[in-house]
């Protein structure tokens, strides 16, 4: 019976995931705060720069492994990814057309640096502030990735986990602390997009001042052009716009399938808990050939849930089932002995 047992037991290894635990992280980072941080409360590099100023910001990586491990420094811009969340983790993007005063322009390369087990090391980046006086905020972050292992870490002010193995410090950079500076929001193209097989209708919004939009709420919804029955709708909330930054806002169609027609967006955004009020109305047409191109490789994520869920349960009855009509047969068996 024990064999029979270890057999289904095998079968359910292959038919079931099997769930694992990543250790905790177990390194962190700080940043060393220089003269010319605004506000010393902040654990993120909060910046009054001058033109032409030349200065190095200083990192501490602290290594609680035992063993040496290697870590990946890197400054990146700030941007805002498709979930609206302003996003540091990734190097060498393509830049926004408003934007002036590139962060990345002004960090040193990323580099590699390799720290003993159980000790600390500083890291040290150049900032080279431009000649040329800017405007505003410029907004990045230095991203530090253990290239060696790692696991999960917690959030606190001013640093952010953007993945398994990395940390990421904000760097606020700005050459005027009483500068006003109001945020303005444009709507640029409306595309057909698909993501992991997922289809949706990518309405590119963008941030064209050097400023942090907070609070950014967004309302939207498509209709037949000359109808007042919407189509698809999405609102999000509680989202945030890097400076000089833009993402796609996607509205996604209930059965993931795009039909070709002529279209309406009615787009209406907020910012600033409401300080700041924009509203948009595009018309914009999807082909056949997109919608026919997109939709022949879509997933039916609810349809193939479910089938899943289905399927697994009918192998572990059909495994149950055998695992009975062995039993009965031995008992059977030791009966007539």
């Amino acid at each position: 019976m024990k064999k029979w047992i270890a057999i289904v037991v095998a079968l359910l290894g292959i038919v079931l995931p099997t769930v694992t635990h990543a250790e905790d992280l177990n390194f962190s980072v700080n940043a060393n705060l220089p003269a010319n941080q605004i506000d010393s409360k902040n654990t993120y590099f909060d910046l009054k720069v001058e033109p032409g100023q030349t200065q190095n910001l200083e990192i501490t990586i602290h290594n609680n492994y035992k063993t040496a491990h290697k870590f990946k420094v890197s400054p990146n811009q700030a941007v805002t990814n498709v979930n609206g969340i302003v996003d540091y983790s990734n190097h060498n993007l393509k830049k926004d057309s408003t934007l002036a005063a590139p962060f990345e322009s002004m960090m040193a390369e990323p580099k590699t640096v390799t720290v003993a087990g159980n000790t600390d090391q500083t890291v040290s980046l150049k900032l080279t502030v431009p000649e040329k006086a800017f405007r505003g905020t410029v907004l990045g972050g230095i991203q530090v990735r253990d290239l060696t292992a790692g696991g999960q870490a917690k959030k606190t002010k001013g640093i952010s986990l953007t993945n398994k193995y990395a940390y990421v410090i904000g760097v606020q950079l700005r050459e005027e602390t009483d500068e006003l500076i109001e945020p303005n929001l444009k709507l640029n193209q409306i595309k057909t997009k698909q993501t992991n097989g997922y289809n949706s209708i990518a309405a590119n919004l963008q941030n064209t001042e050097p400023v942090i939009l907070h609070d950014f709420v967004v309302k939207a919804h498509i209709n037949k052009r000359g109808s007042s029955k919407s189509v698809i709708t999405t609102n999000k909330k509680d989202m945030t716009m890097a400076p000089n930054s833009n993402f796609d806002f996607e509205l996604t169609p209930k059965d993931n399938k795009l039909t070709p027609g002529k279209y309406t967006l009615y787009l209406d955004a907020k910012g600033e808990d409401g300080k700041y009020h924009w509203k948009f109305k595009r018309d914009f047409v999807i082909t056949q050939a997109e919608a026919s191109r997109l939709n022949r490789s879509i997933v039916n994520g609810q349809n193939y849930f479910w089938w899943l869920v289905i399927a697994i349960a009918f192998i572990i009855l059909l495994i149950l089932a055998l695992i009975y009509m062995i039993w009965r047969l031995r008992k059977n068996k030791k009966a007539q002995d």
